[in-house]
């Protein structure tokens, strides 16, 4: 893949032809690069442009972003859900760090099954609850059930899907003239391709916790749908025991059957090694 490092918020008419590349079907990764290297500074709030577009400019490791948040919050959160178990002792801090995470991790309709609350509401009840646990106050149902969920729970949910990321790009590319309001029909014939390029582009990338620890982003299809996918690795230590843990960081809507060369559907369902993709299917580098 090419991977450009400079930073530029000028315009970039050249997008509009790689787009048209893309709509003709002459696909190649700089095709896929460099929209969204190019749009990452002008996504405005669209957290996924920027991120796939950070990966692009840093392929190798990444310390910062969507994706390393993410899977910092779901270590903090597994680690917690299982020292409470064998441990149970806890201080407010410790809670207050875990609940913080988990609400960042969780989703709206998690929130609102299991807390009947928004997400800012949630984020309101926890601080005050927290605050008048401190301070040796009585809290409400709603605070002492947020801080119980929160405080917890183990929560974990991909940083972004395919779905996602295809909205975010059109919406992004129409914005900028890039791509035109009648083209977004046939952009859907592009979107697996695109989806497939970003799961080359994230396999095999390091990400750094905590300034030292590193783990590995694998792709593979290792769920009860058969959906492609990116994993961070978990590894850690319990009393008595390593750990390990993988999870979904991102999730297509492609089922690897469909979109993989056979030789990635022989084997594990987790890929070592480089990955490309040419029409429409992911396949090794050899």
């Amino acid at each position: 893949m090419t991977v450009r490092q400079e930073r530029s918020a000028a315009p970039q008419p050249d997008l509009r032809l790689q787009v048209q590349r893309l709509l003709r079907g002459e696909r190649g990764h700089d095709d896929v690069d460099r929209p969204l290297l190019g749009l990452r500074d002008r996504a405005g709030n669209r957290e996924t442009i920027r991120e796939v577009g950070d990966f692009v400019a840093h392929r190798d490791e990444r310390d910062r972003g969507t994706i390393l948040q993410q899977t910092s919050d779901v270590l903090l959160s597994i680690q917690t859900f299982l020292k409470i178990r064998t441990e149970g002792a806890f201080t407010l801090g410790e809670i207050r760090e875990v609940a913080k995470a988990n609400l960042r991790v969780a989703t709206p309709a998690q929130l609102s099954a299991r807390l009947r609350l928004t997400r800012p509401e949630a984020r309101g009840a926890l601080k005050r609850g927290l605050a008048k646990v401190e301070r040796g106050e009585d809290v409400t149902r709603k605070e002492r059930r947020t801080i119980d969920y929160l405080g917890s729970a183990f929560i974990w949910n991909p940083d972004f899907t395919d779905t996602g990321l295809h909205r975010d790009l059109a919406d992004a590319l129409v914005e900028g003239g890039y791509l035109l309001s009648g083209e977004r029909l046939a952009w859907k014939a592009v979107q697996p391709f695109i989806s497939l390029c970003v799961v080359a582009l994230m396999n095999g990338t390091k990400l750094v916790l905590n300034g030292s620890n590193r783990v590995t982003l694998m792709a593979g299809y290792d769920n009860d749908d058969g959906l492609i996918e990116v994993k961070a690795q978990l590894q850690f230590e319990q009393p008595g025991k390593q750990i390990w843990m993988p999870f979904c960081l991102y999730l297509t809507a492609l089922r690897a059957e469909e979109h993989c060369e056979p030789v990635l559907l022989a084997g594990p369902r987790q890929w070592d090694g480089h990955l490309d993709v040419g029409d429409d299917r992911l396949m090794p580098v050899t």
